[in-house]
Formats: C-alpha cells, structure tokens, sequence
C-alpha cells in the first residue's frame, strides 16, 4: 500500500475518532487511561469486557499512534520559531564553553532537530553496546559540548522485541505504520508483523523506570545535577505526580546551585489575590522542594528569557 495514501486513510481516522468524542462530549485524561492500563498488566486482571491480553494490544497500538501523532506534527513545523531560535542562539553562545546539559521529560524530537539545523552537536548519553542510529552502531555517551538526556524515551526510539537492540531513527512512522511489509531489526535480522516497541514512558502514574535503559539516563541526569552551578528549568510546572523527577532533584541538586524557572505570566503568583490559588501555582512548589537554594522566577516566556541573555 502507497505510504501516502496509509498516511491520508490514518488522518481521515483520527479525525473521525476526533469527531466522535467531540459528539458524545467524552473528555479523556491520558493518565487515567495509562494508569489503569499499567494497573490491570501488572496484575495479569480483566477491565470491564477486556483482558489484559486485549488491553497490552490497546496499550501497544495507542503507544505507537503517539509516535504517528507527535512525528506528523513535528513534519508540519517550519523550524523558524523565534522562541526556540532564541534558546538555539542561547545553546550557541555558551555551549563551547560551559558544556550544558539538557534533562527533558518531553518525548518530540523538535529539539533534536533544530539542533541539528544549527549543526549543534550534542550527545543522548545511550550506551553503544545497545543502540544503533538509523541502523548504524554508534555511541557517544557524554559529549564535551552539549548533551541532551530524555528521561521519559523519545519517539525515535525503537526497540527490537527480539533482541533489545535500541534504534534512534527519523523513520519511526515508516517503521510503525506500513502495511504489508514486516518490521525488521537492523541488527539482528529478524522479521515480525510487529517487531518494534516505541520507547517512551507514558502519562501514567505507574511509571516503569526500571530497565537498564532508564538506569542509565536517571543515573546519568543525576551526575550532572550534582555537579551543576545553575539549573534552569523551562516551562515545567513541577507537578507532584512526577514524584521520581521530583525526588531526584530533591537528592542531587545541591543548596549551592543557582536556580531559575521560566513560566509564563499565567502563572504569576503576583497576578492573583487569592491566597488559595497562589498555593496552586508552581512557584509554591518549587519553593517547598528547594527551600535554601537561591531562586528566581521569570514570567515572560522562555522567548524573552533566552533573548535576553544573549
């Protein structure tokens, strides 16, 4: 079947889901959908009319529409944001220098891409006895310029069912969503209707991070936080329900370190009265988990943030 006539037949059907739910008002929180799934997998229970067995196959194919979804969109953007180019030109002026460190929990590959339209090298801190890029071995581990830690997976990454075999690919949607050609690993030959899982940590609050995969990048996450002189966060809320996040910032950030969070005016404690809702907002949370270190909070946007410092 023609690429673009799958791609048009899966856009007409996320569309007609779209349409659906608009139409019987169903409103859907992805982490109770997640939870509940990762809830009855671990126990090995039926929900309602499913089994598990159902709901594993549920679970795999709306990971793997993620993919579709989040690629499709990123095809779509013209790489000229001037909130993203200001961090790029930000990245440039000081990443030969002082070696940053990037830690998102963001799964888009949007970043990656502007880094390598600016021909910004950077490192994912992935071990090259288990990975392969675009089909190729490689492994950098940590760079001497910029590295980029994705602590909740990517939708580039690929993991062959078979082997284990880690592959960061551009060709994700290909991979996943081409009829009638069975999926193949790289490295290991082998052949299956479905061979490859996406590797992302969903919105769930039963988070699995206990693979060596996942080891690592925390593990690695936690180095660099310890050793940072400032850590600027950028339009993270900080939610209680990141609880693993919020531990590990809680173990390795240092009282010494620096800090600056970028929000948005919306989030302004400054802009409310009531002293309900200031408790509501992300400043109290990031005063509660770093009580003695010296913070500064800066509402106009990460735009205007990085623009600023340039």
């Amino acid at each position: 079947l023609d690429n673009s006539i799958y791609y048009r037949d899966i856009s007409l059907l996320k569309e007609k889901v779209r349409e659906c739910l608009e139409r019987e008002s169903i409103t859907v929180n992805l982490e109770d959908v997640f939870t509940s799934f990762d809830k009855s997998l671990n126990l090995k229970e039926h929900m309602h009319k499913y089994t598990y067995a159902e709901l594993d196959k549920i679970r795999h194919s709306i990971v793997r529409l993620f993919v579709y979804y989040f690629s499709k969109c990123i095809d779509k953007h013209d790489f000229q944001h001037s909130d993203y180019l200001s961090f790029i030109n930000y990245l440039k002026k000081n990443y030969k220098n002082t070696h940053p460190t990037i830690i998102t929990t963001n799964w888009d590959t949007l970043l990656e891409k502007y880094l390598n339209k600016n021909s910004m090298e950077y490192g994912l801190v992935l071990h090259d006895n288990y990975y392969i890029v675009d089909g190729h071995p490689r492994g950098k581990g940590l760079t001497k310029k910029l590295n980029l830690i994705k602590i909740h997976g990517s939708i580039n990454w690929l993991r062959c069912l078979s082997c284990n075999t880690l592959s960061v690919t551009n060709d994700a949607p290909t991979m996943l969503f081409q009829d009638g050609t069975k999926e193949k690993c790289n490295r290991c030959s082998s052949e299956n209707s479905i061979l490859f899982q996406p590797e992302i940590v969903t919105p769930t609050m039963i988070k699995s991070i206990d693979s060596l995969l996942y080891r690592n990048l925390w593990g690695a996450s936690g180095n660099e936080l310890m050793s940072a002189e400032h850590i600027i966060f950028v339009g993270y809320s900080l939610p209680l329900a990141d609880y693993d996040f919020r531990y590990l910032l809680q173990k390795h950030v240092p009282i010494s370190t620096k800090i600056d969070v970028v929000l948005y005016k919306n989030d302004n404690p400054n802009n409310i009265n009531s002293l309900y809702l200031k408790a509501l907002l992300p400043e109290k949370r990031y005063r509660d988990l770093f009580p003695k270190n010296p913070i500064t909070f800066y509402y106009e946007g990460f735009g205007e943030y990085f623009a600023s410092r340039q």
